[in-house]
């Protein structure tokens, strides 16, 4: 198998780790990975290609040996440390080992897997929405060129904020980019998509907390703002495609006259059309 150029392997980790000294040399048919911060240091080695990769601990410390497979399959990454939980799903590794072979896959990858296991399981409807919310993203690769895996991304992550786990001010744009921004490191851009998604300043001025998120949060790019809220109110609660207006109504009803959400939704009613319209105009103008 051809593995990863041991210069963008390099090129990742320093990015995700810029405090530490990071050594990548290719070895034969692997890469040798050193990782120094302060006085620790880690060795790995990465066995296979970008899609299906091996990282093996050679010797860490204060982190004792590890294996960590990593596979992509329809999409996603499933990454643990050999043991699985009760649902399936490979239990959560924190190790330096897992930050290491996270940077190896896509984002898209990245962010399908750590939508999964935030909600599938808890959430399983909000996991059915945003699985489709990503296909919908997909389909707008032909207009957002070298963007195109950063709103895929961000629309997996987009509703990560109703994790439980993840809960904090029960606002979930807020609640999920503070997530990824403090517990994930995530991309600036892609936090701010997922903290403005779908006209959320809107509800966070109903709630409140419009100064904390647009104190914490720069604006995103128009044109993926356009295309994540088109991703998001063109898809049901049940992943499947529907018209913006008929996403708006069922929203209104499901949360009822004297919530907060409903009188948000119509506040944002236009704007939200709009931006569906725009991404539509954009996509007839590339075909």
């Amino acid at each position: 198998m051809t593995l990863p150029p041991a210069s963008r392997v390099a090129e990742l980790l320093k990015a995700r780790f810029p405090a530490s000294d990071i050594d990548v040399m290719q070895e034969s048919d692997i890469l040798r990975i050193e990782v120094r911060y302060r006085n620790a240091s880690s060795l790995f080695a990465v066995i296979g290609d970008e899609r299906s990769l091996l990282l093996v601990a050679l010797g860490a410390s204060p982190e004792p040996s590890s294996s960590i497979p990593l596979s992509n399959e329809r999409g996603r990454v499933t990454a643990g440390c050999g043991e699985t939980s009760p649902d399936g799903m490979p239990r959560p590794c924190t190790s330096l080992a897992l930050c290491v072979a996270s940077d190896l896959v896509s984002q898209a990858v990245w962010a399908a897997q750590l939508a999964r296991t935030l909600l599938e399981v808890p959430l399983p409807r909000r996991w059915a929405h945003v699985q489709g919310v990503a296909g919908q993203a997909r389909s707008l690769a032909p207009i957002l060129g070298g963007d195109a895996e950063l709103l895929e991304a961000s629309a997996w992550l987009h509703d990560i904020g109703y994790s439980l786990d993840l809960v904090d001010t029960g606002f979930h744009p807020l609640d999920g980019a503070r997530y990824l921004r403090d517990g994930e490191h995530a991309d600036r851009a892609l936090c701010s998509l997922v903290a403005y998604h779908s006209c959320a300043i809107i509800e966070a001025e109903e709630r409140g907390l419009a100064a904390e998120l647009s104190a914490e949060f720069e604006s995103p790019d128009a044109r993926l703002a356009d295309a994540l809220a088109y991703c998001d109110m063109t898809t049901t609660p049940a992943g499947n495609v529907v018209s913006v207006n008929d996403r708006i109504s069922e929203i209104a009803e499901r949360y009822g006259p004297h919530s907060v959400v409903t009188r948000f939704i119509r506040k944002a009613e236009p704007s939200l059309i709009s931006s569906v319209l725009r991404t539509n105009q954009r996509l007839c103008l590339a075909h």
